[in-house]
């Protein structure tokens, strides 16, 4: 009868240690799942943050114009700057059309659109939730309008995106946020 027992007994223990380490498995693989999302969503602001910056740093580069910016908005900006160190000057155009949808699964997502001249619109579809604008003078005071006074004031461009997962993870959508005020040299 002892016998019995310690074997019922090892079985009740041994059912529970699988039990534990099969919840345990679970709770990793959801653990790596969500960081696998969320490390995706970062490296698509990445992205998106390392493009447009490049972008606006070269702002006004080779433009002897007082007016380097040419357009503004919330959601858009338009500059000229020789882009390719080539003594070309181009019309870069960035814009954002939050009533746009983007395709994705996740429909909370827009698309940022960035055009060089009057080429076709290059789509950054990696999931922008929210893009916006601000511009600043050398004083720091914040400028709004698109005269050509105003436009040749801008000596700093304060930028705001979101971003969240194209697909869903359990139903969640990982996000992230990144703000920055770029300076470029050759507005001042």
């Amino acid at each position: 009868m002892q016998v019995i027992l310690d074997i019922l007994g090892s079985m009740v223990i041994g059912g529970l240690l699988i039990i534990m380490m099969l919840n345990l498995n679970s709770n990793i693989s959801e653990s790596a799942a969500t960081q696998t999302f969320n490390n995706i969503t970062q490296q698509n602001l990445t992205t998106v943050s390392d493009i447009l910056e490049n972008d606006f740093r070269k702002m006004g580069y080779h433009i002897f114009d007082s007016v380097k910016v040419t357009y503004t908005d919330t959601s858009e900006i338009k500059f000229q700057t020789d882009l390719y160190g080539d003594s070309a000057i181009h019309v870069v155009r960035y814009y954002f059309n939050p009533a746009a949808v983007s395709g994705q699964e996740n429909t909370n997502t827009h698309v940022l659109y960035r055009q060089i001249d009057n080429k076709p619109q290059m789509p950054i579809n990696l999931g922008l939730t929210k893009v916006r604008l601000w511009y600043y003078s050398g004083a720091g005071n914040l400028l709004t309008g698109n005269s050509t006074a105003t436009l040749a004031k801008i000596r700093a461009i304060k930028v705001a995106m979101s971003i969240e997962s194209v697909s869903a993870w359990n139903k969640k959508y990982s996000g992230a946020y990144w703000e920055r005020t770029i300076k470029p040299k050759n507005l001042f």
